[in-house]
């Protein structure tokens, strides 16, 4: 079986003048996040994305296809490589639907990929009793026009002061492994779920 290895870091695009500015007011714990299955990097997950995701998984010594803006989000089931367990991962998301109703956001260290949609930053693990951030990278966002809810797990969040993003706490009893699952519905009602692991305490 040919299998595609992923780098750590992707080839990353030049932000804009603004977006470089909240790129560099990111605390150190906070990471870019990207849509898991986007591969072209529109928002959304659909048969495009598909598409793509075959075409590297055939032909793995071939260049990337000029579309693809996030090679790492096509590792679907988050093995660390490409190949045809993702295809029929993602092949199985959209059996029944033309695109994937509200797709997972995910995140490497470093910029993953090329910056794209959904242009959120977010922490990553915290420790019971620990505050966590959501922030946006694209301007135009803000807390008037965004969304951040607490499906479920042990955490709460509001708005930031500053109106770009979010804050939240993670219970001061919550267990090591324990996840707080988060809906970042955007502009244009697309929504997102994200997953907070919640980190074992030092010892």
């Amino acid at each position: 079986m040919l299998v595609l290895s992923l780098p750590s870091l992707c080839g990353a695009q030049q932000p804009t003048r603004e977006q470089l500015e909240l790129l560099k007011k990111l605390p150190d714990n906070a990471h870019v996040l990207y849509i898991l299955g986007d591969l072209n990097g529109d928002g959304v997950v659909d048969q495009k994305d598909l598409a793509l995701l075959r075409e590297i998984v055939a032909k793995p010594s071939a260049p990337l296809p000029a579309a693809v803006r996030c090679q790492a989000a096509g590792d679907v089931n988050l093995d660390r490589k490409l190949d045809a367990s993702d295809v029929a991962v993602l092949a199985g998301w959209l059996k029944d639907a033309p695109r994937v109703d509200i797709p997972a956001l995910y995140w490497q260290p470093g910029l993953g990929c090329k910056l794209s949609e959904p242009y959120l930053a977010a922490t990553i693990e915290p420790r019971a009793g620990e505050n966590f951030l959501i922030r946006f990278i694209d301007p135009s966002y803000s807390t008037a026009n965004m969304r951040v809810q607490v499906r479920s797990g042990p955490a709460t969040i509001r708005p930031a002061a500053d109106g770009k993003g979010y804050s939240g706490t993670i219970s001061s009893d919550a267990r090591s492994g324990a996840l707080a699952i988060l809906l970042i519905t955007l502009p244009r009602n697309r929504s997102y779920y994200y997953d907070l692991q919640v980190r074992a305490a030092p010892h």
